[in-house]
């Protein structure tokens, strides 16, 4: 019992005391003889709230901004490549013979899929060589830097410094590089 009527006192000990330091709301500017109702106030606490919404929102972008490029800044391999596309039940074997060396100054690696696909992996020293690269294909994705290639459109994809090629139609493995790497480039 006296727990509660100490509280009591308490609560009402701090609401006159809030009462008594900021007013009821009403306060008189004598030099301009205008009375505040404590929209100011009210103004005021919306004011702040927009600008900590509008700081939230920034740097969530900054945060996002920041985040977009860590995958193309990544160093990712054939051999992450060939793990990846077991993982989902794939098997590649490596293709010695096939390579063609369509982005000079990289490191080319071709496996072929269960059913004779060539999936070509090009390692690029960095990502700002695999984004020139990528400027290299043309928009139907049959030549590259000028020379015509391919006769059928092949997926690209690209992942951190390394660009994949696949030259198949299989669509099981279509939609494991679409569910790896996203989109094609092209």
């Amino acid at each position: 019992m006296k727990y509660k009527t100490i509280l009591a006192l308490s609560l009402t000990a701090m609401l006159t005391v809030g009462v008594m330091i900021t007013g009821c709301g009403n306060k008189t500017d004598n030099s301009t003889n205008t009375t505040d109702n404590g929209n100011t106030a009210t103004d005021k606490l919306k004011e702040s709230a927009n600008k900590a919404g509008d700081a939230v929102k920034d740097g969530a972008e900054a945060v996002k901004d920041s985040v977009e490029g860590v995958g193309n800044a990544i160093k990712y391999t054939a051999i992450d490549v060939k793990n990846d596309i077991s993982k989902g039940g794939r098997d590649l074997k490596e293709s010695v013979d096939s390579k063609k060396d369509y982005f000079a100054g990289t490191t080319e690696t071709d496996y072929t899929s269960e059913d004779g696909e060539l999936i070509r992996v090009y390692e690029f020293k960095n990502s700002a060589d695999a984004d020139a690269a990528v400027k290299k294909i043309s928009s139907d994705g049959l030549t590259i830097d000028g020379n015509a290639v391919y006769t059928t459109k092949p997926h690209y994809y690209r992942k951190g410094d390394t660009i994949v090629i696949y030259e198949g139609t299989n669509d099981a493995y279509i939609t494991e590089f679409n569910t790896l790497y996203g989109n094609p480039l092209i």
